[in-house]
């Protein structure tokens, strides 16, 4: 038998603890890393968590999207639909990340994604992150420079690119801007 007093102390340290967890996790995904530590303090102070259990869709591939998800804890199985048939390209653990390309787009989501454990996953939304690019715009070229290379390291453009171009990373800032105003 476990018991625990339960005081501000204790309340006021486990706060801490949550909040050096999450600003880790968004430490950890490289869309964010062109935030100074006040926008990163602002954005993890607005993420909210969501608890999966084993099976559980967390995405479905072609459903609307406008967030991004860090895993917590757990493990994540993300999986494309090609002409019917369902195939699993990886797994994701603590501290990986997907749903970048909604969040910052508002693309339909690329892939399905399902609990393979008991999950926690911190979410980003579009209105959370809104207010840091009407602040700071020029993060946006910064963004569509990092998913530009990430899709060509996701192999999401033609075999032959090895380096993004400057119309995909054009074309990716237009789809950013446009998507928040």
């Amino acid at each position: 038998i476990n018991v625990t007093e339960l005081n501000e102390e204790r309340e006021r340290r486990k706060d801490d603890e949550e909040y050096a967890r999450r600003v880790d996790a968004l430490s950890r995904v490289d869309v964010f890393r062109a935030l100074d530590a006040e926008k990163i303090d602002r954005l993890s102070r607005r993420m909210r968590m969501m608890i999966f259990g084993p099976g559980e869709t967390i995405l479905r591939q072609g459903d609307p999207g406008d967030s991004l998800y860090v895993v917590r804890s757990g493990l994540v199985a993300v999986r494309v639909g090609v002409l019917g048939a369902s195939k699993e390209v990886t797994t994701l653990g603590e501290g990986q990340f997907f749903g970048e390309m909604s969040l910052m787009t508002g693309a339909m989501r690329a892939a399905t994604v399902v609990a393979k454990a008991d999950t926690e996953c911190y979410i980003v939304d579009k209105e959370a992150f809104q207010e840091i690019l009407q602040e700071r715009p020029e993060l946006a070229a910064v963004i569509s420079d990092i998913l530009s290379q990430r899709q060509v390291a996701l192999g999401d453009v033609p075999a032959l690119a090895v380096v993004p171009t400057a119309a995909q990373k054009n074309q990716l800032m237009t789809k950013i801007a446009s998507f928040f105003g």
